[in-house]
């Protein structure tokens, strides 16, 4: 399941300078939000550390001050509040060019509506379907590409259904000249990223279709397979669940009594049912799963 939390950092943790007690001291910081769609929190978590300290807490970016929220049996020492303070002064001042408390707001609207989009998406997906990379990981990371001096959005989508282990990619081509994003792409086709080939196409030629592979699309090979890899470990979870319901529903017209509470869960776990998916079962259909004789 998706963290609570996202990160920002590895290599590109930024680095900050504050003055704690007319002192400079530098501190390496992190940042994330809560990517809950329905959290109105405003909290943002902040993390500093350098050789001598390593702490968290977090900031209402309305407000600007200190949440005890989620640290609330925390006790912060002397030189911690002194830290707290001078970084609260830091992103208040009119002087941070970046990390303000706008900064922040955004940051958390983006994730927010990110975790918004990712809900819908992993909500509405039938197996059988392709799943818009954008849609899981941000609309962010759609990718760009220049065709003969048009410059283009590319949404990439893949098949995540469990045993498929086909290469396609569903390439939807969107020209940024439009001042707005339509509902409809420019041109779309399905693309196989270890053969090169293509079907399904939709207002493109397949001459113009063999350009764009040959001059742009055969140098993404490797990223569209390192995507199609992390787009099916992460939406895993939800897919084996969504199974277990489509199987439920298939099976109980041709079943003919309820699994008995004792017996094993029909979904392999080796767990009993009745501490397994009764409960669950019972709450999504108002029935027993059922079995054949």
């Amino acid at each position: 399941m998706a963290n609570k939390y996202r990160l920002v950092g590895g290599k590109d943790k930024p680095i900050i300078e504050l003055n704690v007690d007319s002192k400079p001291i530098r501190f390496t910081m992190l940042y994330r939000i809560c990517n809950n769609p329905k959290c109105g929190c405003n909290n943002v978590f902040i993390g500093l550390f350098n050789e001598e300290h390593n702490m968290g807490f977090y900031i209402n970016f309305g407000t600007g001050a200190l949440e005890q929220e989620g640290y609330a049996d925390r006790k912060y020492t002397e030189k911690e509040n002194d830290i707290i303070n001078a970084f609260i002064e830091f992103i208040k001042s009119p002087e941070t060019k970046k990390y303000t408390l706008d900064f922040f707001k955004n940051y958390y609207d983006k994730i927010k509506n990110n975790a918004a989009v990712r809900e819908e998406a992993i909500k509405e997906f039938k197996p059988g379907e392709l799943l818009p990379y954008s849609d899981m990981f941000g609309i962010e990371t759609a990718l760009k590409i220049d065709l003969n001096g048009i410059k283009y959005v590319l949404l990439d989508s893949y098949c995540v259904t469990p045993p498929c282990a086909c290469t396609e990619t569903g390439l939807f081509f969107y020209d940024e000249a439009h001042k707005t994003e339509p509902k409809t792409p420019d041109f779309s086709f399905v693309y196989d990223y270890a053969t090169h080939c293509c079907r399904e196409p939709t207002n493109v030629s397949e001459e113009r279709i063999k350009e764009i592979i040959e001059t742009a699309l055969s140098k993404y090979k490797i990223l569209f397979e390192k995507r199609h890899k992390k787009i099916k470990k992460e939406i895993m979870p939800y897919i084996t669940d969504s199974t277990k319901r489509q199987k439920f529903f298939e099976n109980r017209n041709i079943a003919t009594r309820k699994l008995g509470r004792n017996e094993p869960c029909h979904c392999d776990s080796g767990e009993k049912y009745k501490k397994c998916c009764m409960d669950k079962d019972l709450q999504e259909t108002g029935k027993a799963y059922r079995v054949a004789e």
